[in-house]
């Protein structure tokens, strides 16, 4: 068995992935075909073909949006994943894409199902969570458009259908799963990948040192992270006193930001949360650090976990109680370092890149427990990610109101549909 990854490598999950499936002496390509600038490559594709596709990603990003020259080297781009899926197609057995960035923009969907491969589909947050409970899709001036906003999610919606028919395996979040209309497997019962952390030295927590408390906060979106709010609460603590060194890292690339947790106290991660341990909350349990994570509805982000023994230790809080979340990170030191110590061997035991490939090797083998699969009729969690209450609210008005319920694209689910326009109504604010 030969297993393709692909073909974008958000925040180094299938960096960490194909590591975790080699030590299982499992063979494994990785092709990353959609680099982030923040990220170092750390793989090596073993063939030509692999290797051309990464060249011409990298020449593409380094390109700004609206220049002719991008625009050649995507449509270059395109040519030569046709190339790499007719080059892959007798190579490999399983295919496992990252949110539904296929060769082809899932039309080859089909041809892979036709040759009898196994596919899977990890979807990892905005490229499937319902537009109007995601800030991403604004206007440039920052306002929201509803219009946009209908026409992004019928046409998301009509994506992910294709996938769900094609795909072996789907894996997402079930709190950003609004739109699915078929089972998948539960993001919460496989996990995020990490190996042990680089090689940065690691701050002594000297319960009796007077050195300032050292708090990491590193959004790659300020605005949905809760920056302002974060940066507020933080300015707040220091005239009241405490001792306090704030990071703020916007645009630095990752390593530079693991360096940065490698010698902090802990992390303020972000207030709008739909995972209780995103990626950044990760690298920081990597170095035995502690987060802060900041979320509206816990209680059924909570439920969406079948097994207890994967639940992330993390701080959780409102994000209006932010300050009081970081106060208590600051004053007791022993409950500080005992977080991190938690959070380190919860990474260790469950999200080690080995187990959660080991989790793949059992979707690959058909060998699913049933409590990973999710189905969206018992989705409870309204609130998205990356937004307020009462902004989502109002745009769940302007929708409804404009566009009527069927602008939602919930059809399919008349009980969840219905949930969003009594929300919409109504002034609860729950935790």
């Amino acid at each position: 068995m030969k297993i393709f990854l692909g073909l974008d490598d958000t925040c180094s999950y299938y960096t960490q992935l194909q590591m975790g499936f080699k030590s299982l002496g499992i063979p494994c390509t990785l092709i990353n075909a959609f680099p982030n600038k923040r990220y170092r490559p750390k793989h090596h594709p073993d063939f030509i073909t692999g290797k051309i596709v990464e060249w011409i990603g990298r020449k593409t990003i380094m390109l700004e949006r609206g220049n002719f020259l991008r625009y050649l080297w995507i449509g270059i781009k395109g040519l030569s994943l046709l190339f790499l899926l007719l080059n892959s197609l007798p190579r490999y057995d399983v295919f496992i894409f990252s949110g539904g960035t296929t060769f082809l923009n899932s039309f080859d969907l089909w041809l892979l199902k036709f040759f009898k491969k196994k596919v899977i589909v990890v979807h990892h947050g905005s490229e499937a969570r319902a537009p109007y409970i995601n800030p991403v899709l604004l206007k440039k001036d920052g306002d929201f458009n509803a219009k946009d906003c209908i026409k992004e999610t019928k046409s998301m919606k009509k994506r992910l259908k294709k996938i769900e028919r094609y795909a072996d395996i789907i894996i997402n979040n079930p709190n950003s799963s609004h739109l699915h209309e078929s089972k998948f497997i539960n993001w919460h019962c496989i996990g995020l990948p990490f190996n042990c952390p680089p090689p940065f030295k690691n701050k002594n927590n000297n319960f009796l040192s007077n050195d300032p408390c050292i708090i990491v906060h590193a959004p790659t979106r300020p605005g949905a992270k809760g920056s302002s709010l974060i940066e507020n609460s933080i300015n707040s603590l220091i005239k009241d006193g405490h001792n306090i060194k704030f990071l703020k890292l916007i645009g630095q690339s990752n390593d530079e930001v693991l360096k940065a947790i490698s010698s902090c106290d802990f992390i303020v991660d972000e207030l709008y949360s739909d995972l209780l341990m995103a990626s950044l909350a990760g690298e920081a349990a990597m170095f035995g650090k502690p987060a802060i994570v900041g979320m509206y509805d816990y209680k059924n982000i909570r439920a969406s976990f079948p097994e207890k023994d994967m639940v992330p230790p993390v701080i959780v809080c409102s994000p209006e109680d932010v300050k009081q979340a970081i106060q208590k990170l600051i004053i007791d030191k022993e409950f500080r370092v005992q977080m991190g110590k938690q959070a380190k061997d919860f990474i260790e035991k469950q999200w080690s890149s080995e187990e959660v490939a080991k989790r793949f090797l059992l979707l690959i083998k058909n060998e699913i427990p049933e409590t990973w699969w999710f189905d969206p009729q018992n989705i409870l969690r309204l609130h998205g990610w990356g937004i307020t209450e009462i902004k989502l609210k109002e745009r769940l008005r302007d929708i409804i109101n404009t566009y009527g319920l069927s602008a939602l694209q919930l059809s399919h689910n008349p009980v969840l549909e219905q949930a969003f326009l009594d929300f919409s109504r109504s002034n609860q604010k729950p935790f």
